[in-house]
């Protein structure tokens, strides 16, 4: 990922939100971080749903006006000059609806990477993906079985053939948007190192008084992290003991599997939608 993802400066924001008392409540300081977070989100999540499903309706538009060519074009017989006209209307449309696509995975481009920059994990999102999925396989079939009707009575409509190579390019890009949106949603990345290694590449500071806590630094580099699928990695290895985990995964989510002299051996993750949900970055600290 080319930007530093939020849950980041979320890490920090929930170690240095609220008053500055010396004994701060953690529990209230979380449940406001978590409250500011939250309401910077629900516009992106909503453009990013809005963005699909504008695509999703013009995918349905498209195989509407295609059913009415595939009709014009089975009928038999020579076309003539009022069919060829419809035919030539209908691709126009389709034309058009392909320029609105392109418009739109623009915009949902964009709202992918905020998405990606705030590292959300969006079920609804990802049904939405895989309606989209679904929808460009039968888009596949569909421009197959017209572009052999088209070819098997030669229309005489100088607009069709560019419009069937929109329909590829525009297939081809969907799914690379769904593909690249995917990868992105399910994007974590973690890091196990000794504080006096995180302290070195700015990945922790300290905060508070009293009892100081290690906490993210809003400027640490991904470069020194580890890249990974959250629906795949489940072991991550530690062999260290005196382990802190600095970011914030709740504890029924994970298990710290010891070994000989009290040493964790590595981190079992035993609910990957709970333990990722909070943060998609993970620092364990050892002295």
């Amino acid at each position: 990922m080319k930007h530093l993802l939020p849950y980041v400066a979320f890490a920090t924001l929930l170690a240095s939100c609220g008053p500055k008392a010396s004994q701060p409540d953690p529990m209230a300081l979380a449940n406001d971080s978590l409250s500011q977070v939250i309401a910077a989100k629900d516009s992106i999540i909503n453009d990013a749903f809005n963005s699909i499903g504008e695509i999703a309706a013009n995918i349905n538009q498209i195989a509407e006006r295609e059913k009415l060519v595939t009709k014009q074009t089975s009928a038999g017989g020579e076309l003539t000059k009022p069919v060829k006209e419809q035919i030539a209307e209908n691709i126009e449309a389709i034309s058009e609806l392909l320029d609105k696509n392109r418009a739109t995975i623009a915009r949902l481009q964009v709202s992918a990477k905020k998405l990606q920059e705030a590292n959300v994990k969006i079920d609804a999102l990802q049904t939405l993906i895989a309606q989209l999925q679904e929808q460009l396989d039968q888009k596949n079939a569909q421009l197959a079985a017209l572009t052999d009707q088209v070819k098997a009575l030669k229309v005489e409509v100088e607009a069709l053939g560019h419009t069937v190579t929109n329909l590829e390019n525009d297939k081809a890009e969907l799914q690379e948007t769904v593909a690249d949106q995917d990868a992105e949603l399910h994007t974590v990345y973690y890091i196990v190192a000794s504080d006096k290694e995180l302290k070195e590449k700015e990945i922790v500071t300290k905060k508070g008084f009293i009892g100081r806590t290690r906490v993210m630094n809003d400027n640490a580099s991904l470069a020194n992290f580890t890249k990974a699928d959250n629906r795949t990695v489940e072991r991550i290895p530690i062999g260290k003991a005196k382990v802190t985990i600095v970011t914030a995964h709740p504890e029924n989510s994970y298990m710290l599997v010891k070994g000989a002299k009290d040493a964790v051996e590595e981190i079992v993750i035993t609910d990957k939608d709970a333990f990722w949900k909070n943060s998609k970055i993970l620092v364990v600290s050892y002295k």
